[in-house]
């Protein structure tokens, strides 16, 4: 019950899988074209299956080897800002970023857009700190707005 009350006050950190199935919630739970996973460690009875197919064939998510999700594995800050920047459809951005981001890393310009757009503030990233899913809510609230 603990567990559950930490989630849904957004204290808890998120799985990869649940990351991507907030946004594929969030967005209306579309359809992929494709019905073959590029994952093999997603099974197709796992409730995060649609949302894992349709967020890579939208090149939202990518694995963390090219046959390897990590469903289980904890979401960071870097992962969640990138689905969230990839979903935004890469809008384009510039200015100062964080100091604790590397400025060559794949959340580099996520980690800015989450900035620029208040999902995130401060002067520290925290890219490899665990996501909550309040922190997920954030970024993925400001795709709709």
């Amino acid at each position: 019950a603990q567990e559950l009350i930490a989630y849904l006050q957004g204290s808890e950190a998120l799985t990869r899988a649940d990351a991507v199935y907030s946004l594929w919630l969030r967005s209306g739970s579309p359809k992929a074209k494709t019905s073959a996973c590029p994952f093999a460690d997603i099974s197709e009875s796992a409730y995060y299956y649609d949302a894992v197919l349709w967020a890579a064939e939208a090149g939202i998510v990518r694995g963390v080897s090219d046959s390897s999700f990590a469903p289980d594995a904890t979401c960071t800050r870097a992962q969640a800002a990138a689905i969230a920047y990839r979903a935004a459809g890469s809008p384009s951005v510039s200015g100062d970023g964080f100091a604790d981001a590397d400025a060559a890393g794949y959340y580099a310009q996520p980690a800015l857009w989450a900035k620029q757009i208040g999902a995130v503030s401060g002067s520290s990233f925290q890219p490899d700190s665990a996501c909550s899913k309040a922190q997920l809510d954030a970024l993925i609230g400001a795709i709709a707005a």
